[in-house]
């Protein structure tokens, strides 16, 4: 009946065949089994199409339970062997894949197998170590360091990381010397991301293995060299300060964003946030609260507005960067003294005085952002936001009408600053003042009217609905179902807007003869 049973099941017969290679010890044909199961799944193609849901996907659980058995077997050398091939084709599989991670995850749930395997395997401690890191290099997928994280824990002497340093040391290209001319060409470096990419992560590597072989020396020098090489100035920093060389880490961070802000700006802020971390550690709140004002002036927003408020409140000078900062979102204008970049511009009696210190690495973020950025001109946005957070509807109304001034002055910046802007303004008036409300969302309607498409007919639902409980608040019911038929009567031949309002209607409409 068995026989039977396994000869009308094929994966049940390649079950009971594996137990009795198990049972007898015939480790050779289960290795020869599982490679040729591993080079089949890894040559089959991974896609998914979200369209039609049609897919194909390749199962790697025969492959797992193969290895699972090989290791039962005492074969760890094998498959650790077999593990080298999997990482190298399975990898070059997800990379070809189309199919939002699915093939990455059949591949992860094969290698803790593997890894285990390696922890119990005859390799020399310092050979694990070099197995597992170049299984992490060879990832550019986030699939390989979960499974490595238990052979990174081992009991590793100092003399194994020494030779895990060495072999690394001996695969790191010399850079090549930069010439007089080119030195300072930091855009051309910028561009050559991958090779820097790579080398950073061999480097990381490399530097953990001298750290943990007790060459911290060894390790600093590493990374100072590396910092001009390939522009890693955020790990020495990090490591520096992790290292109690504050003062050191301070002229690395600011050679750095000098260095990167015109043609790396994000690497030059992240060592801009390293340096206000440091100086908030330090209690040195008048230095936090001006790297604060710096990221505002660039990016404002009401949630920075009172980040900076906090910050300069513990530096004792709120009442002069609450003003500074009011009226750079009034104006457009920065204070002239805030990053000492505008000193051919006197500052004039009636603007403020900015209490906050010139950082000289901050004036190279803002030179590089002033490049980037447009003219300057009031945050009406920001003014709004701040007006609708303390709940004063007077000022929120203010500066709409201010905002909606200047767009008529500037046709340009309709768009400007976000297409969400009157409906915020219109929510947070509508109990105090409806008929403003009223207004901008019938104006609302009006501009998703203008195009005739099913997220435009969606919109004017969504802005139906708003109205109806501010009319009904009003006693004016029946305004809504006028808007309604104004909207069924201009637009008529638009079947799938009448759709959307008859369903706004719930299939029932509105008496057309009560108005």
């Amino acid at each position: 009946m068995i026989c039977s049973l396994a000869d009308r099941v094929p994966e049940l017969k390649e079950s009971i065949q594996e137990h009795m290679a198990v049972e007898k010890g015939d480790g050779k044909r289960l290795i020869a089994q599982a490679r040729k199961e591993l080079r089949r799944v890894t040559g089959e193609e991974a896609w998914r199409n979200n369209w039609t849901g049609e897919c194909h996907l390749p199962s790697y659980d025969k492959l797992r339970r193969q290895l699972q058995r090989l290791a039962e077997l005492g074969l760890d050398d094998d498959v650790v062997a077999l593990g080298r091939e999997l990482i190298e084709r399975g990898l070059a599989q997800v990379e070809t894949s189309n199919d939002e991670g699915d093939t990455a995850a059949e591949l992860g749930g094969c290698l803790p197998v593997v890894f285990l395997a390696l922890a119990r395997s005859g390799l020399a401690p310092a050979q694990k170590l070099l197995y597992a890191i170049d299984a992490s290099l060879s990832d550019d997928f986030d699939v390989v360091d979960g499974a490595i994280a238990d052979i990174l824990k081992g009991d590793y002497q100092t003399a194994d990381w020494s030779d895990v340093a060495k072999e690394l040391s001996s695969r790191l290209p010399r850079a090549t010397p930069r010439s007089k001319s080119r030195r300072d060409d930091w855009g051309e470096m910028a561009a050559d991301f991958t090779r820097n990419y790579k080398r950073d992560r061999l480097t990381d590597w490399l530097g953990t293995a001298l750290e943990r072989a007790g060459r911290d020396s060894e390790a600093l020098d590493l990374y100072r060299t590396e910092a001009r090489t390939t522009a890693s100035y955020e790990r020495l920093v990090r490591y520096l300060i992790r290292n109690g060389a504050e003062d050191e880490a301070l002229r690395w961070a600011s050679e750095g964003i000098a260095k990167t802000a015109a043609h790396l700006p994000g690497l030059a802020q992240n060592l801009a946030g390293q340096l206000s971390e440091l100086a908030r550690t330090r209690g040195q709140w008048d230095i936090v609260a001006a790297h604060t004002a710096c990221v505002f002036f660039l990016r404002p927003s009401h949630e920075l507005f009172d980040q900076l408020m906090i910050t300069a409140e513990k530096a004792g000078c709120a009442a002069e960067v609450r003003a500074c900062a009011l009226r750079f979102l009034e104006t457009g204008i920065e204070p002239g003294d805030s990053f000492d970049v505008e000193k051919d511009r006197p500052r004039t009696d009636s603007e403020p005085r900015w209490p906050l210190p010139a950082l000289a690495y901050l004036t190279h973020i803002r030179r590089s952002a002033d490049r980037r950025r447009g003219s300057e001109a009031p945050r009406h946005d920001v003014l709004i936001d701040m007006a609708i957070a303390q709940k004063k509807p007077e000022d929120v109304l203010r500066w709409y009408d201010e905002y909606r001034a200047r767009i008529k002055r500037t046709p340009h910046l309709r768009a400007w600053p976000s297409s969400d802007l009157p409906d915020r303004v219109a929510t947070a008036v509508a109990s105090t003042h409806p008929e403003c409300a009223i207004e901008i969302y019938r104006t609302q309607i009006e501009r998703h009217l203008v195009n005739a498409d099913r997220r435009a007919y969606e919109a004017v639902a969504s802005y139906l609905r708003k109205l109806q409980p501010i009319l009904n608040s009003l006693g004016r019911e029946l305004e809504l179902a006028a808007i309604v038929l104004e909207i069924r009567t201009r637009h008529g031949n638009r079947p799938r807007l009448m759709d959307i309002l008859d369903r706004f209607e719930n299939y029932r409409p509105l008496s057309r003869s009560k108005i």
